[in-house]
């Protein structure tokens, strides 16, 4: 790892000394719970003393996490959630929130631009390669604030790319089965829009089994299809 480099040739240089690198781990639970979460992160702020924090995955506990992160003044970068609020918050009140910083990835407005991106693209190859005169495409975004600004864009976004929307699937992000929201877009033949990371994976064995035809798309980045909104 990058701390046992760092440490190897004495740490990292603050002032006229060299100060070494600890890691701290802690299991924030956020997926199940947003207190386990909040939980964690006032343990390792109180307890194990840290200096920095890094992490965070789902926005509804970050956004918690953040708050105490704030209250203590500890720097905290943001590794995983992307609900633009949480950056919304440093612009509206930047004395209280200068110590959040995110990391990763960009935030869910500029995903799902990505999304669109490879949408219309993969469209472009099903209509020439394959001859399929009208692209139907189903969203299924897992049901979490980060997805929200993503759903809202695709619903009025998709329509504008010459596509049939043909609905919107909200499975809860800790679903293990998603057999029945696949069922229900199977006889539409769609192609599918997914801004999500967790429910993703759960529709890779429904998919499979029942021989949909769907393309799973993924996060790229050309601007130039979401000029067209």
């Amino acid at each position: 790892m990058a701390a046992e480099e760092i440490n190897a040739q004495g740490g990292i240089q603050v002032g006229n000394k060299k100060m070494k690198i600890e890691l701290i781990k802690a299991d924030s639970n956020e997926f199940l719970s947003i207190t386990d979460a909040t939980n964690a992160m006032e343990r390792v702020i109180t307890y194990d003393k840290v200096d920095f924090l890094v992490g965070g995955f789902r926005t509804e506990a970050v956004l918690a996490m953040q708050d105490i992160a704030m209250d203590y003044k500890k720097i905290f970068i943001g590794c995983g959630a992307a609900h633009p609020e949480l950056c919304l918050r440093v612009a509206k009140d930047y004395k209280r929130y200068k110590y959040f910083f995110r990391g990763t990835p960009f935030n869910s407005m500029y995903l799902v631009k990505t999304c669109f991106s490879h949408l219309g693209f993969v469209a472009a190859q099903l209509k020439k390669g394959l001859n399929v005169p009208k692209i139907k495409v189903a969203i299924v975004g897992e049901k979490q604030v980060w997805v929200d600004p993503m759903i809202g864009a695709a619903k009025a976004t998709i329509p504008k790319l010459g596509m049939e929307l043909v609905g919107v699937w909200r499975p809860s992000q800790t679903a293990t089965d998603v057999t029945a929201e696949s069922l229900q877009f199977s006889p539409l033949r769609s192609g599918s829009l997914l801004p999500g990371r967790l429910v993703s994976l759960r529709y890779r064995p429904s998919w499979s089994g029942s021989m949909l035809r769907l393309r799973r798309m993924v996060f790229g980045r050309p601007p130039r299809v979401w000029a067209i909104m």
